[in-house]
This record gives structure tokens, C-alpha cells and sequence, in this order.
């Protein structure tokens, strides 16, 4: 099963049932596909999430809410975040903002 690595917990949203992620388009995210959640950071476990919806967009044009709702904050200083994430890149892919939902007791 594939990994999903989180550094931050941005916005709080690992301890919904339902989260999202911002992450260069990959082949491996596709509606349906469970991963494994692994934060990184102290204090929580892993677990897994399938993927429940996908939104691709391109840096210029990531949507304003998409920014509130995945960081907690606004499109110009998440901007900057996926800058920092994808240094060399930012500017020439594709991204999807990533929609999932956490796997309970197995189910």
C-alpha cells in the first residue's frame, strides 16, 4: 500500500474524518486507492484514507477556498508553501488537491 507523508498538519485537518492534500499530479492518486497516512511530525499515528475526490489545477489557478480549506490560509501564502515543498518545480506542474476520507475499524 502506498504512503501518504504529512510534516504538518496543516489547518488541523488530520484529525477529521475528511481532509485534503495538495500534491503534484501522480498516477499513484486515483479515486478509490487507499494509503496509508503517515504524519511525521510527534503525536500522531499513522493510519489510511481512500481517496474520495480529485481536483487538478495548475499554480496560477489553485482556487481561493481550496487554500482555506486544505491550509488555513490564503491562496498567496499557500502559494508559498507548495514553493518550499516543490522548489524546483512549483511553477511547471500540475497539481491535484486531493480529497480523502479516513478508513474506521477496518471498513
Amino acid at each position: 500500500m502506498d504512503t501518504i507523508k504529512f510534516s504538518t498538519n496543516w489547518n488541523g485537518k488530520l484529525t477529521n474524518s475528511v481532509f485534503s492534500t495538495l500534491r503534484v499530479k501522480s498516477a499513484k492518486y486515483e479515486k478509490g486507492k487507499t494509503f496509508i497516512i503517515e504524519p511525521t511530525f510527534n503525536g500522531m499515528d499513522k493510519f489510511q484514507a481512500t481517496i474520495i475526490n480529485l481536483f487538478q489545477f495548475r499554480f496560477d489557478d489553485i482556487p481561493q477556498v481550496l487554500c482555506y480549506l486544505d491550509t488555513g490560509y490564503d491562496k498567496e501564502a499557500t502559494q508559498e508553501i507548495l514553493k518550499k515543498m516543490y522548489p524546483d518545480i512549483y511553477d511547471t506542474v500540475t497539481y491535484y488537491h486531493i480529497l480523502l476520507k479516513r478508513v474506521e475499524n477496518g471498513n
